[in-house]
């Protein structure tokens, strides 16, 4: 097959009504009219590129455009803006998530606002090193204890042990396990058997044995 044309043909012609011919090939671009996109939006602000709030702290500069204009993150005011405080920082590793949960944590620590932090490691420990007036609490060590059957009143720390980990073991409280564990975790069954922690409790049902 051979496609050949003859003396005269527009061949630059025929191109520009090819959607997949390059425009400086065909000189297409010559007539076109100079757009926002290929001339001029990294220097005039013909786009909104409003990122974060009013006010607020700084959280960073926005790349949109070539002004690079400030991020301000201000997340005590959400609640009068009838919005919810929530913040979720996501990305690849590496970019910079825990940075940036770091900077705005010590930010809002600094105009007076409380941080309950939920950490399986030790960074954010060392990140706040030098606030005051903080607890570490360390769920593997000794000095704390979020057990109910240790933190709560006698009388009350059965019902608050049960209400607490039967859901999350996706027990039915109506079941007979459940029956017999809150007949062990009454008051006066607990002093008796000397049930006084969660290991406690672990450590004599672990006891037990199975009728022959």
């Amino acid at each position: 097959i051979a496609i050949r044309h003859y003396r005269g043909a527009q061949t630059r012609l025929w191109a520009a009504f090819n959607p997949a011919a390059p425009t400086h090939r065909t000189g297409v671009d010559q007539f076109a009219q100079p757009t926002t996109t290929t001339k001029w939006s990294r220097f005039v602000p013909l786009l909104s590129s409003m990122v974060g709030n009013s006010t607020g702290i700084l959280l960073g500069f926005t790349r949109h455009n070539a002004l690079s204009s400030a991020v301000l993150l201000d997340l005590p005011g959400t609640a009068r803006r009838n919005r919810s405080p929530c913040l979720v920082c996501s990305g690849a590793l590496g970019y910079g998530k825990s940075y940036a949960a770091k900077r705005i944590t010590r930010a809002e620590i600094q105009r007076g606002a409380q941080a309950f932090i939920v950490d399986p490691g030790t960074e954010w420990d060392t990140a706040l090193a030098d606030v005051a007036n903080k607890a570490v609490i360390d769920m593997a060590g000794q000095q704390f204890s979020c057990d109910p059957l240790r933190t709560f009143p006698a009388a009350d720390a059965g019902g608050y042990w049960l209400d607490y980990l039967v859901p999350m073991m996706g027990l039915d409280p109506r079941s007979t396990g459940v029956r017999r564990l809150r007949t062990l975790l009454a008051p006066e069954a607990r002093h008796r058997l000397g049930i006084t922690s969660t290991a406690a409790l672990m450590t004599y049902l672990a006891g037990l044995h199975a009728p022959a």
